[in-house]
């Protein structure tokens, strides 16, 4: 049975540090085939404008604020949150000496602000890690302003299925374990956002991976909740090996992605 809801196991196991995120990060920076990087087309669809205020729902370890936007230039308010204390407080060590910014433990179903404090609210790749999204979306619109804007970055229909069939050819006989969460894809997400605004839109992000080292694939594997439990630590190796073998024989493994992010204009109050 699949942890991506559970909160217990997202907070005590999967997110109490930084390093099953880092080493999913790790594997789409060093073998994305997209044009651009993730960050850029992050800011791009953002567009934030000076002095506007954003709430930041299930921000992690804060790698979008890391490089490529200076909030103390623009006079922003960053306030960056996240259910983890282990990634919110990476996220504030990285980003103590960034103006602008505070960090904050809570959960996006209820965040400590008043309504209509916010010109932006986004919610990146953790929607379909929240029991309820419609409740999480639901709180996005009561933060922001008539005027503002929410964005959800998730993947659609089919992300990473390359990656799945290759995990039930190694091991088979946990073959329902390794599908890619459908509890807000790309698809559904568009229809859920038309509940809670009048404008809304899709733009997806042009990028598969070509891996080239086995090591790397095998971490990222491990650092899965869907193989959380299924596919032995100790096999590791075996996975690598396994990993190596495609790699030797065509050049690299192909897994094609399907990523990109909602934007909601209009809120419904």
């Amino acid at each position: 049975m699949s942890n991506v809801n559970s909160l217990d196991y997202l907070i005590n196991q999967q997110y109490r540090r930084p390093n099953n995120l880092s080493a999913r990060i790790l594997l789409h920076q060093r073998y994305g085939t997209g044009a651009g990087n993730w960050y850029d087309f992050v800011l791009k669809q953002l567009c934030l404008k000076p002095e506007e205020r954003l709430f930041a729902m299930g921000e992690g370890n804060g790698m979008q604020w890391r490089s490529g936007f200076a909030p103390g230039a623009q006079r922003n308010e960053l306030f960056l949150s996240d259910l983890s204390l282990g990634m919110i407080s990476e996220a504030a060590l990285e980003l103590n000496e960034c103006s602008g910014v505070l960090c904050l433990c809570c959960d996006a179903q209820s965040a400590p602000f008043e309504a209509g404090q916010f010109d932006a609210v986004t919610a990146h790749h953790m929607l379909y890690h929240v029991p309820d999204p419609d409740k999480a979306i639901a709180e996005a619109v009561r933060l922001l302003k008539p005027t503002g804007r929410f964005l959800a970055a998730t993947n659609g229909v089919g992300h990473m299925d390359g990656l799945s069939k290759l995990l039930i050819a190694f091991a088979p006989e946990d073959e329902s374990c390794y599908r890619y969460s459908d509890s807000f894809t790309l698809e559904d997400g568009l229809v859920r956002l038309r509940r809670h605004f009048k404008v809304v839109e899709r733009v997806d992000y042009l990028d598969d991976l070509w891996v080239t080292d086995a090591s790397d694939l095998a971490n990222y594997v491990f650092s899965m909740s869907a193989t959380d439990g299924t596919i032995s630590e100790i096999r590791r190796n075996e996975l690598a090996a396994f990993f190596q073998s495609m790699i030797d024989k065509e050049g690299g493994i192909f897994i094609a992605k399907s990523t990109g992010i909602l934007i909601g204009r209009e809120p419904i109050s």
